[in-house]
């Protein structure tokens, strides 16, 4: 009788680490793929919502050529062509028509980054409820189980869920919470903004459009995962402060002037 009890609970635990662990391969599987993109359902979380398409369906192509051509229909090396030729034939005579340009692709930015960020927080804290729920359940499982075979099973599968956590969160986000991960990010787009909205009140001769071009790009290259984790680290070496802890997240919010060296 306690032979046979003892196998049941034993399917019962394999049946749900089946369950869970495909649950967790199809979580990591949709973390590597595109971030932002692959879930229409996020557009609501962004500034799309307010316009009647979203803000990010910008042609630089159709910017620098008043209308006239479109590049959302090319790809490769023929947007690459018709770049080129975009950027030659430009009509750009004053720091205005460069400023509208620029201003525009920011805008596309900011929406894109917010959905980004928003996806970043939600694959997290989805991987880690369902993790956290599991081993939840099979701790459980092992305390209410009949049999030291079956109270086994479950504590080893209760384990395997919380390793699985802490990798899933040690090889994606490097054991940072992702709200500190966003907030790193905002925080190095801030700067890299500062410096364009700076630089956008000298002359079209000193400051053309290939610069601002190339100035929105990095801005726009500072949203991701990796500038979020390179700020953040930056953080950690001048303050001194552990990674994914609440510390770090309120050091980022003190006032600037908190951050200056203390005067001899």
């Amino acid at each position: 009788m306690n032979a046979n009890m003892n196998q049941t609970a034993v399917f019962i635990s394999l049946r749900y680490f089946v369950v869970f662990a495909a649950l967790c391969l199809s979580g990591c599987a949709s973390i590597l793929g595109n971030t932002g993109r692959e879930n229409k359902a996020v557009d609501k979380f962004s500034a799309a919502d307010v316009f009647k398409k979203p803000v990010e369906t910008t042609d630089v192509i159709a910017l620098l050529t008043d209308g006239k051509v479109s590049g959302q229909k090319l790809e490769n090396e023929e947007f690459a062509f018709a770049f080129e030729q975009a950027l030659k034939n430009a009509r750009i005579k004053d720091e205005n028509g460069r400023n509208h340009i620029q201003d525009r692709l920011i805008l596309a930015s900011n929406s894109l980054c917010e959905e980004y960020k928003t996806v970043l927080k939600r694959k997290q804290s989805n991987m880690n409820f369902i993790l956290g729920s599991a081993a939840t359940i099979f701790g459980a499982g092992g305390a209410i189980a009949n049999g030291a075979q079956a109270a086994k099973n479950f504590a080893a599968l209760a384990g395997l869920t919380t390793g699985i956590r802490a990798e899933y969160n040690q090889e994606y986000y490097a054991d940072v919470m992702a709200h500190v991960i966003t907030k790193a990010i905002s925080k190095r787009r801030k700067v890299i903004f500062d410096e364009i909205q700076e630089a956008k009140t000298a002359s079209i001769k000193s400051y053309n459009i290939e610069m601002a071009l190339a100035d929105v790009a990095t801005y726009h290259g500072a949203c991701s995962l990796i500038a979020g984790l390179e700020t953040a680290d930056d953080l950690v070496s001048k303050h001194n402060v552990t990674l994914g802890l609440d510390t770090l997240g309120a050091t980022m919010a003190k006032p600037a002037q908190n951050n200056k060296p203390e005067e001899k």
